[in-house]
């Protein structure tokens, strides 16, 4: 799973897509907080302009928006450049039912008062792994 929620910039949010987008394989699932159809600053709606110019068919299937978070799962039908960064490792929800599960109890504990500061960290249950290589490859 690769979520998205940093720098709300356009240029910051451009610049976080394109980094991580090519670790996210065929089946993985993307979550861009932030993102929900509403008024924004001028400067912090880049994750609403990602989810409206990059997460779409084909390049992704199962789009929901859950609160402020949008869910999609990466379709492969585009091709994948070669990650340009190294020492990049992504960890993959395999299941989108899944991160909708975690989501939602989530969203159930902020509804019935818990502050998001006081909200642990989550693992998700089912994973697959992507492996990368950790150093760059060397041409020639």
């Amino acid at each position: 799973m690769l979520t998205l929620g940093g720098g709300q910039s356009p240029p910051g949010a451009h610049v976080a897509y394109e980094s991580w987008k090519p670790f996210l394989k065929r089946g993985g699932i993307i979550a861009v907080h932030n993102s929900s159809p509403r008024e924004y600053a001028p400067t912090h709606d880049g994750n609403r302009r990602i989810v409206v110019e990059e997460i779409r068919p084909p390049a992704y299937t199962d789009i929901r928006l859950v609160v402020h978070t949008t869910f999609a799962r990466r379709s492969g039908a585009e091709t994948l450049a070669a990650p340009q960064r190294a020492n990049r490792v992504a960890l993959q929800i395999a299941d989108l039912a899944d991160a909708y599960r975690v989501a939602g109890i989530y969203t159930g504990r902020i509804l019935n008062g818990t502050s998001p500061t006081d909200l642990p960290a989550q693992q998700a249950v089912k994973l697959s792994w992507s492996s990368t290589s950790i150093l760059p490859r060397r041409s020639g």
